[in-house]
C-alpha cells in the first residue's frame, strides 16, 4: 500500500506538470483551448486521485487487515503465551497437503485456535444450519438480508488437523477453536448457542485466558513449542 501510494504520487506529481504546461500553452494559443485543456487536466488529476490506490485484491486486503486488528489484541497477552499468526499445518485431506490456520496460541491451558472473519453487518449465530443469516443495512430503513457460510465446519476440520498432527508428534493436548469476525461494523447475535466461541477481537485476550479444560503439564507445553518452532512459522509477533 505504501507502494501504491508513492506511485501514485509520482504520477500526479509529473500529470500535474504535464497539465500546468498544457494548459499554459493552449491559453497562450487560446484562451478558450487552455480553459478546455486545464478542464481536461483537471478530470485525469481527480480520477489519478481515486484509483490506483493498492494492486492487492479488495477482499485480499481486507482479510489483512482483520488479522491485523486480532494482532493488536493477541499481543497483549502475558508472556507464558506463545503466539504464531498464518500457520501451515500438513493436512492430507486437502489437495495441497497444507491447511492455513490465523492464529495459534500455545498457553499455560493448552493451545487456542482463532479464526478470523471479516463479514460485516448484523450476524445470527446458528449452529445447526449451514449457512447464517447476515443482516446489512438497505436503502430507507429496511435492512438487506444475506447469508454466510457457516465457519463451525472449517473450524472443526482445523481442530481435526490440529489434532492429527499433534498426535503424529506422540502429543497429546487440549485445542480450543474461537471465531472471531474483526468487523468493526458488525453486530453477533445468539452467541451463547455455539459451543464454539464466537467473538469480536476486543474479547479474545480474556476468553483465551480463561480457557482451562483438559490436563496441560509444563512437558507437554515445551513439546508443542519444540516442534511447533521447528515447522518455522512466522511469529504473529513479529509481523
Amino acid at each position: 500500500m505504501r507502494q501504491a501510494a508513492r506511485s501514485r504520487a509520482l504520477r500526479l506529481g509529473l500529470g500535474g506538470a504535464i497539465a500546468i504546461a498544457l494548459s499554459a500553452g493552449g491559453y497562450l494559443i487560446m484562451p478558450p483551448l487552455g480553459m478546455m485543456m486545464a478542464g481536461i487536466s483537471a478530470m485525469f488529476l481527480f480520477f489519478g486521485t481515486i484509483t490506483g490506490g493498492s494492486s492487492v485484491p479488495s477482499d485480499v486486503l481486507t482479510g489483512i487487515e482483520g488479522e491485523v486488528k486480532c494482532l493488536r489484541e493477541l499481543q497483549r497477552l502475558p508472556e507464558e503465551f506463545l503466539l504464531f499468526n498464518q500457520v501451515q499445518m500438513p493436512d492430507p485431506w486437502l489437495p495441497n497437503g497444507r491447511r492455513e490456520l490465523d492464529f495459534f496460541v500455545i498457553g499455560p491451558h493448552g493451545l487456542t485456535i482463532v479464526e478470523v472473519k471479516n463479514t460485516s453487518g448484523m450476524i445470527y449465530v446458528d449452529p445447526d444450519q449451514r449457512h447464517w443469516r447476515v443482516a446489512r443495512r438497505g436503502c430507507g430503513s429496511s435492512p438487506n438480508w444475506h447469508s454466510m457460510d457457516s465457519p463451525l465446519r472449517q473450524v472443526s476440520a482445523q481442530v481435526n488437523a490440529v489434532e492429527r498432527w499433534l498426535l503424529a508428534q506422540g502429543i497429546h493436548a487440549p485445542v480450543h477453536p474461537m471465531i472471531c469476525f474483526a468487523r468493526s461494523d458488525v453486530i453477533l447475535q445468539n452467541t451463547d448457542s455455539s459451543s464454539v466461541p464466537v467473538l469480536v477481537p476486543e474479547q479474545l485476550v480474556d476468553r483465551i485466558q480463561s480457557e482451562s479444560t483438559g490436563a496441560w503439564s509444563a512437558t507437554q507445553r515445551e513439546s508443542v513449542v519444540r516442534v511447533q518452532s521447528g515447522k518455522t512459522p512466522r511469529l504473529a509477533s513479529a509481523a
